[in-house]
């Protein structure tokens, strides 16, 4: 195994369906990450990673990481969490850690068959809390999936997911135990197969939130704009690209409305 240290934007998807990955050795962040909204595929076959906010400063006119961003800052700034995800050898999502307040670690645990996720459940402090169940369809691409409550294996809701023509995700339409609409979600991607936009509504149609992903003409992130009725417009650019021998992103610096603000380190390690 080796092991790299790698910086990535804090976007904030493995899909449920381990099929869903495109050819070749990759590992795709998706649903039950901190990209669940943004999917982002990486290539090579990936063991674990750690994901760490720190700000950024500028030191005789260049950018260095400085202190690590706490939870509360993280949270006043809507960035993602800090993380470490674990997947199984196949690429199938094995595990997905948040740390909070004090080191604190609340994650999903997932159950995989077939090299497909059967069930995602939810610890908090410990203890198990909600769990998802997913049904596929014959091809093994995930249709629906539906929410219990620990114990009691309540239905509490439920998501229907379709697809466009190339197999991306289209939209996702949840309800709850009743089969009443709760929200609907859409997504659109470019001709390379990376997202461009998210969009999600209430039963009402009323936009819940938003974002769009831009790219430069290297196919590389370059801004982000979300947009929230509670949060307004964050516009978020992505400068300072770096690879490394797999081509994947190894740092991004991010400024926030034209303003520095920090470093999302990722540490890697391969099967």
């Amino acid at each position: 195994m080796k092991k790299c240290i790698y910086v990535f934007v804090a976007l904030l998807i493995t899909l449920p369906s381990c099929k869903e990955a495109p050819p070749g050795p990759t590992t795709t962040l998706g649903d039950f990450t901190p990209y669940d909204r943004n999917p982002m595929t990486l290539k090579g076959k990936i063991k674990n990673l750690e994901g760490r906010n720190y700000w950024a400063k500028e030191v005789n006119g260049k950018i260095e990481k400085g202190e690590i961003i706490t939870r509360p800052e993280r949270d006043s700034l809507n960035l993602a969490n800090d993380f470490n995800i674990f997947f199984y050898e196949n690429g199938c999502l094995k595990k997905t850690e948040y740390i909070g307040l004090n080191g604190q670690i609340n994650y999903w645990d997932m159950l995989t068959e077939n090299a497909r996720l059967t069930k995602a459940t939810w610890y908090y402090n410990g203890n198990p809390g909600i769990y998802w169940l997913f049904n596929y369809d014959d091809n093994g691409i995930l249709l629906e999936r539906e929410r219990y409550r620990n114990e009691v294996d309540t239905l509490l809701s439920q998501q229907k997911i379709t697809y466009y023509d190339n197999g991306l995700r289209k939209e996702r339409f949840s309800y709850n135990h009743k089969g009443e609409m709760l929200s609907k979600a859409i997504w659109t991607w470019n001709d390379a197969s990376q997202i461009t936009g998210y969009q999600s509504f209430d039963a009402s149609g009323n936009i819940l939130n938003s974002s769009e992903i831009f790219y430069d003409e290297n196919g590389n992130y370059s801004e982000a704009i979300f947009e929230s009725p509670n949060l307004g417009i964050r516009k978020f650019e992505y400068k300072d690209h770096a690879f490394d021998e797999m081509g994947n992103l190894i740092s991004i610096v991010v400024y926030r409305n034209d303003i520095l603000l920090s470093i999302f380190e990722l540490n890697i390690e391969y099967y």
